[in-house]
């Protein structure tokens, strides 16, 4: 008698990895929300990489990796309402004075979507202890440095100078 099961097993275990890689692949470019519209007439655009860890005691810690400056412009802007566990991305002035604002959602939650069994689609959140992410924001003529708090606090857990010469 011949046993499918094994293969059958395979197969669905095969697809269901294979559609986990994609998604977390491009589930990275969906964070950014614009919560505030503080850029008239800048020309640069700031491309900034983090990766954000969770620690033993549940609190956040975010390590700058890199970022890069380009001349250009925006084109969407988009409005979003923070929850628990979402990011503030700031930009200040020389004298801490707030330039504009955007919305992180949470980077340690990551929602996929794939096809079960029976072809029906099915969505699965995933936390996660370890990830990076990115922003893309309008950088703003007069910015000296970037800050990074939780949504629902008000204390820093990154600031990242940025030197615009």
């Amino acid at each position: 008698m011949k046993c499918i099961l094994p293969h059958r097993i395979i197969k669905t275990v095969s697809f269901f990895g294979l559609m986990v890689l994609i998604c977390l692949s491009c589930a990275g470019r969906k964070y950014a929300a614009n919560v505030s519209d503080g850029i008239e007439k800048s020309n640069s655009i700031i491309f900034l990489n983090y990766k954000v860890k969770k620690r033993a005691d549940g609190k956040i810690e975010i390590e700058h990796l890199n970022h890069l400056v380009r001349e250009g412009r925006l084109k969407k802007r988009f409005d979003g309402a923070g929850q628990e566990g979402d990011l503030e991305v700031v930009q200040l002035d020389k004298d801490h004075r707030l330039l504009s604002r955007m919305l992180i959602k949470n980077p340690l939650r990551k929602t996929l979507e794939f096809a079960d069994e029976s072809k029906g689609l099915q969505t699965k959140t995933l936390n996660l202890d370890e990830a990076t992410f990115s922003v893309r924001m309008q950088l703003h003529p007069e910015t000296k440095q970037i800050s990074i708090k939780p949504f629902s606090e008000d204390k820093s857990l990154i600031q990242t100078k940025i030197n615009q010469e």
